[in-house]
């Protein structure tokens, strides 16, 4: 009752065209996807235009747990739907956890936050009539900026960037260690 990637392949890449991929741990899809273009003979989607949230994650947090789940935990993220490995709810909160890594919610110009990862339904109807648009915020308003946000690490991860900084050679940060 689904469709063979055969039967859609045409159909996907037009729908990717040259988009950047977002992908958690994108060598193994990648791999399964770049797999069944060459069967097809088409060719493969060039790791340029993927971005591979796993490593990014474990750029940012050397030792730490990188999995979607531990990701959303860490960032407070509600995956509490997510009861099961499904693409559409993975992709969803994919897209949360990967504003996060690039640097979270953001204020803009006039200090109103522009993205929200604890809200999935903020924005859900984005055509909205100019009257119900809610009004901009005041440059003042700093009530909806967040403080910043604490990533407080277990054991392990005090471990790994322990044993992180220890491998480099002659590091600034040896002088400061207590």
């Amino acid at each position: 009752d689904k469709p063979r990637f055969a039967d859609i392949a045409d159909d996907f890449l037009q729908f990717i065209d040259k988009a950047t991929l977002i992908i958690h741990n994108a060598s193994f899809d990648m791999g399964f996807i770049n797999a069944e273009l060459s069967r097809l003979q088409k060719p493969a989607i060039s790791n340029d235009h993927v971005i591979d949230t796993l490593l990014m994650a474990r750029q940012k947090f050397p030792g730490g747990q990188a999995s979607l789940d531990a990701l959303c935990k860490k960032f407070g993220i509600d995956n509490s739907d997510r009861d099961l490995h499904g693409a559409l709810i993975d992709a969803d909160l994919l897209a949360f956890v990967y504003i996060e890594l690039i640097g979270g919610k953001q204020p803009d110009l006039m200090g109103a936050i522009t993205s929200d990862a604890n809200d999935k339904h903020q924005n859900q109807n984005l055509n909205v009539s100019p009257d119900q648009a809610p009004a901009p915020a005041s440059r003042a308003d700093t009530s909806k900026i967040r403080p910043p946000r604490q990533f407080p690490q277990d054991a392990d991860e005090l471990a790994a960037h322990q044993q992180f900084i220890a491998s480099i050679n002659a590091s600034i940060w040896q002088k400061y260690q207590s």
